[in-house]
């Protein structure tokens, strides 16, 4: 018969009889919100509906900013201050495009 482990030994004491149904709950609370957080997300990752459109959306954006923010951030070290400002140049440039695409859009229909 294999040996029991400390964490065995531990909860066949008196204390451990004590504590189990807290911990038990708890679990049962931890499993539960973390049923629920799944469910939500593969309900906006999959779903066709305006909202789950819109969270892709800004996900989307999330992702693209947090990214940047990471290449800027190593860009800011060393000698390759010209290298950040040009990349900051393009980023502002590509930005501009964007906020200019739906005017072309609008005026287009």
């Amino acid at each position: 018969m294999p040996s029991s482990s400390f964490l065995e030994k531990g909860f066949d004491s008196t204390l451990g009889r004590l504590v189990e149904p807290y911990f038990a709950s708890f679990g049962q609370e931890v499993r539960g919100t973390g049923e629920r957080i799944v469910n939500w997300w593969v309900r906006m990752s999959l779903g066709r509906g305006p909202v789950e459109k819109a969270f892709a959306i800004v996900y989307g954006y999330l992702l693209i900013g947090i990214s940047l923010a990471i290449y800027m951030n190593i860009l800011t070290v060393g000698t390759i201050k010209t290298a950040e400002k040009a990349v900051r140049i393009v980023i502002r440039q590509q930005l501009l495009v964007v906020k200019v695409i739906p005017l072309f859009l609008l005026t287009a229909v």
